[in-house]
């Protein structure tokens, strides 16, 4: 996008040459929000010390050429009313409708982002692109909330990052990271590598000043030499191609640099000088692609048909690498005049090829023109534009990124499991909010943690994140294993000591975990068995096997005799020995049961002792006198 006039004139003057395609009640409604904006940003000056209002002038004016409808029209003209001018966004609805005010927020939001600095900040390498930048394009997405939002605020970048050298230097440098690392990329995404190219050429001195310097020493001469080169390709070309229209350009400056390196040197970068040809149809794409192949020697593997298999965004054209004269190679594009506005200008293209007639407004037509371009979320799965997640910051200015309608508590556990169950209130914008309050784009919380706060099960019912959900069960869960573990080990050493095998004992008990811990049992250690036992999870005997693999598992079945007070008769194994119980003192004529202790002893019992209800059932035979 070049610079317009620097003076607004009136509204005949600035605007109604470029609006021949609207139609008249479309054209009065631009021309009534122009008169206000006009108004509003009266008196205001840019850095450059030019009329404010020559900025969003002339972001309409690039919009309009791609004939998009009237709402993001008034939108580009109104977008700095809000922050700029103590207009509401109310008075916008009332004004010029719920679309239009609904546009001119979405711009509004991105701009009052108040963490961007602290986010980004510390965060730019020209090496890498971290996390927490990829986070901040998604805020910026989730944040606009329609894609003509987006659009509008590319094209708002794009025209002040043709007056960065009026910014305080203290600023520069962020503005120009900021436009290169989130913007460029953005307009990337969608499609519009034009406006991309622009970004990143006009803030690559302002970003990395002494590689620009560095940079632009050394390849003047050779961009001079590509330019020269082109315009003897183009006129070649037109021998063979006449009535197509043939472009030709030298590679952008930043992607360039960037090409060098990796490359590490011109000659290994064969697309330093790139010529497109337009023709007609997608037949005659093909049919253009061999009669390069006979101009041109092609390198072998060099062609990339991107017709049959467009890019994400949607890109489409025939790529081939040919030899050309001096024996320079270059990169050929074949597309049709629809490919070729795509991959200029992306989503805006589809505006073009509308009908005038039929040219649509709304969220949902907005909703549709991503989905044509096969993207949902911006950055990433092809899902609906409008996320399912939300995006905050903490009070050092990191991005989170949650599912909609999280929490703070969810946010907390998002952090650190600890201060999620400490978790006593929170801040939200610097206000106190509740734990279960819901968060949106762009929030800053702060967490208020008191160590002696204890987890509520009533939490579960309104944390958003699996990963919360689980450490909240888990609290209540390591209540209970004491309990578990204490009743597991009993359970556990009575089974042992039926089988006439050693309990499980302070002194042995590493021992017997170190055999857990190199089974295929779903735990490695003998204290969560334990637990899991006592919560009735998994058998006993799964356990025991392991502890005793090569053991005799078998009850002896054959009732022993054993000589007292009277002859008893139990099922038990070999060496267990017994005595009468001296509460109920058991005769022969009595029905009795035994009931093994943990010294292995099986104390005998009437079978209606008064003590027997104390008993663990798990450790009560039956017998008989005999």
């Amino acid at each position: 996008m070049k610079k317009i006039d620097q003076s607004v004139g009136s509204f005949n003057d600035s605007l109604i040459p470029f609006l021949s395609d609207f139609e008249v009640n479309e054209i009065q409604f631009i021309e009534s929000v122009f008169d206000f904006a006009k108004e509003k940003h009266f008196g205001q000056k840019r850095f450059s010390g030019e009329d404010y209002f020559i900025h969003p002038l002339n972001i309409a004016k690039e919009l309009i050429k791609h004939q998009p409808d009237k709402e993001i029209v008034a939108a580009a003209l109104l977008h700095d009313v809000v922050e700029d001018c103590e207009v509401s966004v109310s008075e916008i609805e009332k004004k010029f409708g719920h679309e239009v005010a609904k546009l001119v927020d979405g711009v509004t939001k991105i701009s009052l982002i108040e963490m961007k600095e602290k986010a980004l900040g510390l965060e730019f390498d020209k090496n890498h692109i971290s996390s927490q930048i990829d986070s901040y394009r998604k805020l910026l997405t989730a944040m606009a909330g329609d894609p003509r939002v987006l659009i509008i605020k590319l094209y708002d970048r794009l025209h002040n990052s043709q007056t960065l050298e009026w910014l305080p230097k203290s600023k520069q440098k962020f503005y120009a990271l900021e436009t290169i690392q989130v913007f460029a990329p953005l307009a990337e995404r969608i499609g519009m590598s034009t406006i991309k190219s622009e970004l990143e050429d006009n803030s690559f001195p302002y970003a990395f000043p002494e590689e620009y310097s560095a940079f632009i020493k050394n390849i003047t001469v050779a961009k001079e030499d590509r330019e020269k080169y082109i315009i003897k390709i183009i006129k070649i070309l037109k021998n063979h191609f006449p009535g197509s229209e043939i472009y030709g350009r030298a590679k952008h400056n930043f992607s360039l640099y960037n090409k060098l390196l990796e490359k590490e040197s011109l000659e290994n970068i064969f697309d330093l000088v790139a010529i497109r040809i337009i023709v007609p149809t997608v037949e005659k794409c093909y049919h253009a692609l061999g009669q390069i192949h006979e101009i041109f020697a092609p390198l072998p593997e060099g062609v990339t048909d991107y017709i049959a298999k467009p890019r994400e965004n949607v890109y489409q054209s025939l790529h081939s690498i040919v030899i050309g004269p001096d024996n320079v190679k270059f990169e050929i594009q074949i597309r049709t005049p629809r490919m070729h506005k795509i991959a200029e200008f992306g989503i805006t293209a589809h505006w073009y090829y509308k009908e005038k007639k039929i040219r649509s407004t709304g969220e949902k037509d907005a909703k549709r023109w991503i989905e044509e371009l096969g993207s949902g979320d911006i950055f990433g799965s092809k899902k609906n534009f409008f996320s399912d997640k939300i995006f905050v910051f903490t009070p050092q200015g990191k991005i989170i990124e949650l599912p909609k309608n999280a929490t703070p508590l969810d946010f907390a556990f998002h952090i650190h499991s600890q201060l999620g169950l400490s978790c006593y209130g929170s801040k939200i914008n610097n206000k106190i909010g509740h734990i279960s309050a819901k968060l949106k784009t762009g929030d800053i919380v702060e967490i208020i943690k008191n160590e002696r706060t204890k987890p509520s099960l009533d939490w579960l019912g309104f944390v958003k994140t699996n990963f919360a959900k689980n450490k909240i069960r888990d609290y209540f869960n390591n209540l209970e294993r004491p309990k578990h573990l204490s009743i597991g080990q009993e359970i556990v050493n009575t089974q042992l000591m039926k089988f006439e095998l050693l309990p499980i004992t302070e002194k042995n008990f590493k021992q017997l975990s170190d055999k857990i811990s190199r089974s295929k049992l779903p735990f490695n250690d003998l204290e969560t068995a334990l637990v899991l036992v006592g919560k009735k999870e998994i058998s006993k005997n799964d356990v025991i096997k392991v502890l005793y693999e090569n053991a005799n598992f078998s009850e002896n079945k054959e009732a022993k005799k054993i000589t007292g007070v009277g002859n008893v008769n139990f099922e038990i194994g070999n060496g267990i020995t017994y005595r009468l119980a001296n509460c109920c003192k058991p005769k022969n004529i009595d029905k009795i049961i035994g009931y093994i202790t943990l010294q292995k002893i099986i104390t005998v019992h009437k079978a209606n002792c008064p003590e027997t209800k104390k008993f663990d059932k798990s450790r009560i035979i039956n017998g008989n006198w005999c």
